[in-house]
């Protein structure tokens, strides 16, 4: 399946779940809000059944929430998930009338955003992440904010892909390219992985 577009996003994922057949904890959301685009990536504790429920309860309560600011999403994905074994999780709104994007990321989950060439060649921003599990214990969440610029490309993943998800060097590819590719490269054998990529194609400008 190629890239879809939401917006002014246009974005893919690429899954697998740790042994075939089997139910995957790793889920992930990309829906519409005021202003922009949402993009969620979740992944319950541990593997299975449980860890399956935990996932889909907190995609479940971004779908229903009425909220935009990831902060607020996440708290309440928090008191939501309490009857879980919980999660850890990523989400990144991308404010498309300014230019930005907001990201809270708790738990083993990452997120890299890579600047298109003509805006910073060669720059790549590891986002910052705080310990924690959503719906067992959750920090003082500070949220990171940067400017985006057409071309910029986020992408997130779950524990299951390996530190050091970059895309090859080979110019700009589609996001479904990407994931599929970083998928197959850094995807670990024994868990649950998914990888989310979105990019920026402008708002404001």
């Amino acid at each position: 399946m190629g890239p879809l577009k939401l917006g002014e996003v246009e974005w893919a994922s690429a899954s697998r779940p740790a042994a075939p057949g089997s139910e995957t904890g790793d889920a992930f959301l990309v829906r519409s809000v005021e202003n922009g685009v949402l993009i969620v990536v979740v992944d319950g504790l541990g593997h299975g059944p449980e860890a399956a429920a935990a996932a889909q309860r907190a995609v479940q309560t971004v779908e229903r929430s009425t909220q935009s600011l990831p902060s607020a999403i996440v708290s309440e994905c928090h008191r939501a998930l309490q009857v879980t074994r919980g999660v850890v999780m990523g989400i990144a709104l991308v404010d498309v009338k300014a230019d930005a994007l907001t990201w809270i990321g708790v738990g083993d989950v990452r997120a890299v955003l890579q600047r298109a060439a003509h805006s910073a060649p060669g720059r790549v921003e590891a986002l910052f992440t705080h310990n924690g599990v959503v719906g067992r214990s959750l920090p003082p969440l500070r949220p990171v904010m940067r400017t985006l610029t057409v071309g910029d490309t986020v992408i997130l993943a779950t524990d299951g892909v390996r530190a050091g998800i970059l895309p090859a060097p080979r110019g700009n590819e589609s996001p479904d390219r990407i994931a599929n590719d970083l998928l197959a490269r850094h995807a670990v054998a024994t868990d649950d992985a998914l990888v989310l990529v979105a990019r920026y194609r402008g708002g404001a400008a």
